[in-house]
């Protein structure tokens, strides 16, 4: 792909884990941006067949990700709502539901209509919010959680999920899923109507957006970096939240990333208001020096163990 990319253009090359998937979805839906404008906190669940991917925002800066297995398409259904084919995670929601050993296969259109199975998995998706889990909400945790004790001022719905809640399709069974009874679980839920809930900017398309939207390109035209070929193209960038300590703060953000600090490759970047004074950027090159021998000599940040400072 790197060499489609050299030979045909540029476009976005991502591996996304459940971390860097909330923070690319966040930004697609314009929650980011709402943060900025708003000077509040945003918290965008990007909801698609498999996962609720949650991303929290303070004043625009990304605080906090999280993801719950939890989607429309976890159960699979024929155009009358029959389940015809059940992932690992919806049978479990099904056999706490139903009890155990229940099959999912064996529930009908008008059973799944009663929405028991979608309540279920609507509460799951605010216990994530409020941060007190059930054992159900812990087995199907795929990260950590959110910041304790954050309230979001605004909570924005993306994915597939969201764009059913924003626009109830009119046949529930349209998308062959539970997608559709899933949002209007979320609609009904009565925690969610509490808060305030908001339309993203975008809903289907946030994921896509935010990866293409949000890039820089080092061409080696006006720079030179010793052992390092330009242009250097799809290097995550690790932008610090905590400016008093930029070491741990870079770690946190490698993994809202999902990448490893000594195996993968990526950039630092150092605070925005950072002043921009020689002895200011000294300090920021000794605290790269500090973070690089904090790990391994095969880390690499920038590519070939070099750290690079933007």
């Amino acid at each position: 792909m790197m060499a489609l990319s050299r030979s045909l253009g540029d476009f976005v090359v991502a591996s996304a884990g459940p971390h860097l998937e909330s923070v690319i979805a966040g930004h697609g839906a314009g929650a980011q941006t709402l943060s900025e404008q708003r000077l509040c906190r945003v918290l965008n669940i990007d909801i698609g067949g498999g996962t609720a991917n949650y991303a929290l925002f303070d004043a625009g800066k990304i605080s906090g990700t999280a993801c719950l297995n939890v989607g429309g398409r976890l159960l699979e259904t024929d155009s009358q709502g029959r389940v015809v084919y059940a992932h690992k995670p919806g049978q479990m929601i099904v056999d706490e539901c139903f009890g155990p050993g229940t099959d999912a296969r064996s529930l009908t259109g008008a059973q799944l209509a009663q929405n028991h199975v979608t309540r279920r998995m609507a509460e799951l998706i605010v216990e994530v919010i409020d941060g007190t889990l059930s054992p159900l909400a812990q087995a199907l945790m795929q990260t950590g959680l959110l910041p304790a004790g954050v309230t979001p001022e605004i909570i924005t719905l993306s994915g597939g999920v969201g764009e059913c809640y924003r626009h109830q399709p009119a046949d529930p069974f349209c998308f062959a899923d539970i997608g559709p009874l899933l949002a209007t679980a979320l609609h009904d839920h009565p925690r969610l109507r509490e808060m305030n809930v908001q339309f993203p900017a975008q809903t289907v398309r946030a994921t896509v957006i935010g990866a293409g939207a949000h890039t820089l390109s080092l061409s080696g035209s006006t720079i030179w970096l010793e052992g390092v070929q330009l242009p250097l193209r799809n290097l995550p960038v690790a932008i610090p939240i905590d400016e008093t300590d930029l070491v741990s703060a870079w770690q946190q953000a490698l993994i809202q990333l999902d990448l490893c600090p000594k195996t993968d490759a990526y950039v630092l970047a150092l605070p925005a208001s950072l002043p921009v004074r020689y002895a200011a950027v000294t300090d920021g090159h000794q605290r790269a020096g500090r973070f690089r021998r904090a790990f391994s000599e095969s880390a690499s940040p920038a590519g070939g163990g070099r750290a690079g400072l933007w």
